[in-house]
């Protein structure tokens, strides 16, 4: 409230991130699941029929979103930062597959409570204030986290 004050100089930015993956992502989340048991054989637990759909933003556009935002004195309000397309876990599956080349066991649970069916950013505000569009799809990001997976390697590479 206070930076919605005339005289103050301060302007508030608030990022809603949209299902960010990546390289270092934590071990529980899909994506890393999916890739790991592509990479190594192991069965995938999925919770529900799997046409939940996820806005995934990779991580470097994560970061290129915060750090124009924290650049642009004049950004305000609440900025969506989102992948720019939807996917379902099912299309997460199969891009994993495809980038193993091998397919991944699926044990199907029932859907966890409160899982919503659909995330979709609306990133259109992130362009017009901050100038911020991502720039990595899902196959790409997916391809470069399975990288580091396969490397271990603690000095990830980005997926340019």
């Amino acid at each position: 409230m206070h930076s919605t004050q005339a005289h103050c100089p301060t302007s508030v930015v608030a990022l809603r991130y949209f299902t960010v993956y990546g390289p270092r992502q934590r071990p529980d989340m899909f994506t890393h699941r999916a890739l790991t048991a592509a990479l190594v054989g192991r069965p995938l637990r999925l919770y529900g029929d799997g046409h939940q759909r996820r806005d995934f933003t990779y991580i470097d556009d994560a970061v290129s979103a915060t750090i124009a935002a924290a650049t642009i004195p004049t950004a305000s309000g609440v900025i969506n930062v989102g992948g720019g397309s939807s996917a379902s876990l099912l299309e997460v599956i199969n891009i994993a597959n495809s980038l193993a080349g091998r397919e991944i066991q699926v044990h199907q649970e029932s859907p966890r409570s409160g899982d919503v069916l659909t995330t979709r950013a609306n990133p259109g505000r992130a362009h017009e204030v901050l100038g911020w569009r991502p720039q990595v799809d899902l196959h790409t990001g997916m391809r470069a986290h399975m990288q580091a997976l396969a490397t271990g390697s603690a000095a990830y590479g980005h997926a340019a």
